[in-house]
């Protein structure tokens, strides 16, 4: 498995996604049910973090799916933060305003490190 979804705190009020390695469309399928469930085991808002360590090239169907974990429509998701090194970063945010008619959705943000995605979760 190329990604791990897990509780990123005690709280229950984050969830941290990570991917690694080459990513396959099923991996976003899995991370994206597995983030539904989590959600659904909390009666609060719940902040999702998507950690992508090695960005590889990807193909528009992983871009389609990218699009899916981070609009994850559960009444307990709250914000998003994608976190990826800066140039893949900028990338993706280019990609992800042009899926959306040239606006990123409000609760999503973008993050260069983990310590800046902890910034946005805190602010």
């Amino acid at each position: 498995m190329m990604y791990e979804a897990k509780w990123a705190n005690e709280n229950h009020t984050a969830v941290f996604v990570e991917f690694n390695g080459v990513w396959e469309v099923d991996d976003f399928e899995r991370a994206e049910h597995d983030l539904t469930t989590m959600l659904s085991e909390v009666g609060h808002r719940v902040s999702v973090v998507v950690n992508i360590t090695e960005p590889r090239p990807i193909s528009m169907h992983v871009l389609e799916n990218v699009r899916n974990l981070i609009t994850v429509s559960h009444p307990n998701r709250d914000r998003v933060v994608m976190v990826a090194p800066d140039g893949f970063l900028q990338g993706m945010q280019h990609v992800i305003v042009r899926a959306f008619g040239g606006n990123a959705p409000r609760h999503l943000h973008f993050a260069s490190d983990l310590d800046s995605a902890e910034r946005v979760l805190n602010h």
